[in-house]
């Protein structure tokens, strides 16, 4: 009975996570063909290239290059969306057209986009959790 308890307060917990979630798990599954393997490609890919392209949104800040900062929020964009993670997507867009804008708001705009990519990693670390106990107990990751 116990296991029974733990397995739908586990359960439960997913669920809610998944209400919560920055990330469109079910999407970003859809669009590469419901691979799963390619997806966790795809989101190691995002968690290795994101620190890079964090840099250099900073340092073009920091130069006052709109052109750098218009290129690297363009380019974490493009591995937000690979991953499902639609607000880092939205604060990369907003990044993207106001790159020509005055240094607070440009700040503002990092902020934003900090925020998204910290929810993001917290929801794709949840995630690959979550699949790797699926794993664990047999389901193969499905559901």
């Amino acid at each position: 009975m116990q296991d029974l308890y733990a397995f739908r307060s586990e359960a439960m917990i997913v669920e809610i996570r998944h209400q919560l979630s920055n990330l469109d798990h079910a999407l970003a599954l859809e669009r590469v063909g419901g691979d799963r393997s390619l997806l966790r490609e795809i989101a190691v890919l995002f968690l290795d290239e994101y620190p890079r392209i964090m840099a250099e949104i900073r340092a073009a800040l920091e130069a006052g290059n709109a052109v750098a900062l218009e290129r690297a929020a363009h380019s974490l964009k493009g591995s937000a969306l690979g991953v499902g993670a639609f607000d880092v997507a939205k604060a990369c867009e907003a990044a993207e057209t106001e790159a020509h804008s005055d240094e607070g708001r440009r700040a503002v705009l990092l902020n934003h986009i900090r925020d998204a990519v910290d929810a993001a990693l917290s929801d794709v670390a949840a995630y690959e959790h979550e699949q790797a106990l699926k794993s664990l107990r047999g389901n193969g990751g499905t559901g």
